[in-house]
């Protein structure tokens, strides 16, 4: 039950393996009823009272990454007082149960579809490895959309990706050896597009024919972005369905991943 990193650590919220939390409630409920017809004074065998107090151990552990504070304190309490008669233990794992419905039932538990998972816990680079390696600043922006796009935050998931492909830009701007624009006015999508654009015509007949091919997918991957979005500017004005998002995530990742099969975050090699 790890917690998971970055946005989520805000929201508290966990990895959890739902079957395991319902084979330890399974678990209560029969070590309670096991014990609850023991005679009076009647004791536990050493390797089964030895077996209680370790899995009171694993259970106290379960209940603090849960966060369920007194569940973990009858655990620990319950794990100390296995010298006593098995028909008080018995009633221990029922309070220890009875507390676990309580607890349990003044939390909120968000459950995920397997696309939301994949989105929050990703096994690999959302946009992949060759992008994380030579751009490693669109990292953290990179997993914050995807997980924005996996609670429905779109919106915030096209903030992200907005500063994502400012990366990208940055990175063709440096290979192409544009100056870096001073004014606000020029650090609009517009702009810096033309500006791609027309140092890609200026220099196309010293380029390498691969070169060529590329900076011409490029321009192409920069149009489906910039039509992606609702305009052309780097500024998010509006608010953005989840259809909307996930377009333009697909979009920004085709563009970063062009961007990737050439250059780092620097531009290199130049053109």
């Amino acid at each position: 039950m790890n917690a998971s990193k970055n946005l989520w650590n805000r929201f508290e919220m966990k990895d959890l393996f739902l079957p395991n939390l319902l084979m330890l409630a399974k678990e209560l409920g029969r070590l309670a009823e096991e014990y609850a017809n023991s005679k009076p004074g009647e004791l536990l065998e050493d390797q089964v009272r030895e077996n209680n107090v370790r899995i009171l151990q694993s259970y106290a552990k379960d209940f603090a990454d849960l966060e369920l504070p007194m569940c973990r304190l009858q655990a620990e309490r319950l794990a100390e007082q296995m010298d006593g008669d098995a028909n008080g233990i018995g009633k221990g794992f029922a309070d220890l149960y009875s507390r676990m419905e309580d607890e349990c039932g003044l939390r909120k538990f968000l459950i995920l579809s397997s696309k939301q998972a994949d989105l929050i816990f990703p096994s690999s680079p959302a946009f992949g490895t060759e992008v994380s390696q030579k751009l490693p600043k669109t990292a953290f922006e990179v997993d914050e959309a995807s997980k924005c796009l996996g609670v429905g935050l779109d919106t915030a998931a096209v903030f992200h990706l907005m500063r994502v492909v400012e990366i990208g830009i940055e990175a063709v701007r440096k290979s192409l050896a544009i100056p870096d624009p001073i004014r606000a006015a020029e650090r609009n999508w517009g702009v810096m597009i033309k500006k791609i654009n027309e140092a890609v015509s200026d220099k196309k007949q010293l380029m390498s024919q691969p070169d060529t091919q590329f900076f011409i997918e490029i321009q192409a991957s920069l149009d489906a972005v910039r039509n992606a979005w609702r305009n052309a500017t780097m500024h998010v004005e509006s608010k953005y369905t989840a259809d909307e998002a996930e377009h333009i995530f697909i979009a920004v990742k085709g563009f970063m991943r062009k961007v990737a099969t050439r250059m780092d975050e620097e531009g290199m090699p130049l053109a």
